[in-house]
């Protein structure tokens, strides 16, 4: 009786997983014909028209395919229960554009929206220009188009306060890194080589970082 049931066990197993794969199959072709189904919607939508061979149209056609994840935020509840809020709050700021912009993760995000300012975005600093410099961002928005200075795009998409973009060290920053600098950074909080490119034997993995804080 031992042996009987445990191969009708094993056949009711086998069968459960069976019907697991066949569920996964179907919800991956219903994904797939989705995913088509979007594809012609965003490439149809009134926002979204852009001439035929311009960069935002191979934009809209390239992010229009892709699976677009959702923005990554703090759960500063299970970092209190870890017991490294202290830490955390000391990497991220109370009041800082970094705090702000993981906050920015609990908005609504539209996606019709979102692909039409990706695909019409532009950012164009003349060199040693300050960042109040003016028609350096360039977006459109709801067919609307608009062209801003980094400061008031700053404040206007809730990273920076207005007070913040008159100081000095916004004003002066650096809107760079060199190579130098990031490779030395890196050492400092990764075990991992850095390499960055199309034709980097290796990659700068997150998985390196030491503090799971700082991934």
């Amino acid at each position: 009786m031992a042996s009987s049931s445990s191969s009708s066990d094993g056949g009711a197993a086998g069968d459960a997983g069976m019907e697991q794969e066949l569920e996964q199959d179907m919800e991956q072709e219903m994904e797939h014909e989705e995913e088509g189904e979007h594809e012609q919607y965003f490439l149809q939508h009134e926002w979204l028209q852009f001439e035929h061979g311009s960069e935002a149209r191979r934009r809209l056609e390239k992010f229009s395919r892709m699976t677009h994840g959702r923005s990554a935020a703090i759960d500063w509840g299970f970092i209190q229960h870890l017991g490294d809020r202290d830490v955390a709050e000391a990497i991220v700021g109370q009041a800082t554009p970094f705090r702000r912009l993981f906050d920015l993760a609990f908005l609504p995000c539209y996606r019709e929206l979102t692909l039409e300012f990706i695909c019409t975005f532009h950012f164009r600093i003349p060199p040693s220009a300050p960042l109040d410099h003016p028609d350096t961002v360039s977006f459109r928005l709801g067919g609307q188009p608009h062209r801003l200075s980094p400061a008031t795009f700053g404040v206007l998409v809730g990273l920076y306060s207005l007070e913040e973009t008159q100081t000095p060290l916004f004003l002066q920053g650096r809107v760079d890194q060199d190579d130098v600098v990031i490779l030395q950074w890196w050492q400092q909080i990764a075990d991992g080589p850095f390499a960055y490119g199309p034709r980097a034997e290796s990659k700068a993995r997150v998985s390196s970082i030491r503090d799971p804080l700082h991934r």
